[in-house]
């Protein structure tokens, strides 16, 4: 399998369809005010270099995305299939806010298991998009490593090791599970005949 090729448009696009779909807006991260105020924040707990969580991190809050890349617009961090593929990721966090909107904020926040169960649904979305787009799946383990950034335990980021490694089987297969990876690849192969 080869990788697919995407054109702006492309990815204008899919995040146009996945925000119809499921709700929520975009907003560019440096515009944001309130983005400017957790970055600060984050710095001062030392929790995240303010710089690093505005310059690398896609954040969702509630039914907001708040990219560090302007859709559509490649980047040397955020190319197109970088964007094609952290979209999903993200809306697939509004999916969870949409299944539990009174719980899932608290439960991200407070608790490292909770987080992690999150984040490891939404790297499912990321490895099946990535499988549709690329045709390999990035390895658990580096996936499952990216949860030290979210504050997780050792111990959250080893489940999610492993759950992600069961995932990535079922990828392989032809498996999606999540709602956001079955919408996208679905408007992926109708929108470039695949």
């Amino acid at each position: 399998m080869s990788e697919i090729i995407l054109a702006p448009n492309d990815v204008i696009a899919l995040w146009d369809h996945l925000g119809t779909h499921f709700g929520g807006r975009v907003v560019h991260k440096q515009d944001a005010r309130e983005m400017l105020v957790i970055a600060r924040a984050l710095d001062m707990l030392g929790v995240l270099d303010q710089q690093d969580f505005l310059d690398r991190y896609t954040t969702t809050i509630w039914e907001s995305i708040y990219t560090p890349f302007v859709v559509g617009t490649p980047s040397p961090r955020y190319p197109l299939i970088s964007q094609a593929i952290v979209g999903p990721h993200e809306f697939q966090h509004i999916v969870q806010h949409q299944r539990d909107p009174m719980g899932f904020t608290p439960k991200y926040l407070a608790s490292s298991a909770c987080r992690a169960g999150f984040e490891t649904e939404a790297l499912g979305t990321t490895m099946e998009i990535e499988w549709f787009l690329l045709g390999y799946v990035t390895p658990a383990a580096v996936r499952a490593k990216m949860l030290r950034d979210y504050a997780c335990s050792a111990d959250d980021i080893e489940v999610t090791r492993i759950a992600l490694e069961m995932r990535q089987q079922v990828i392989k297969r032809g498996g999606v599970e999540t709602e956001s990876g079955k919408v996208s690849i679905a408007f992926l192969k109708e929108r470039l005949g695949i």
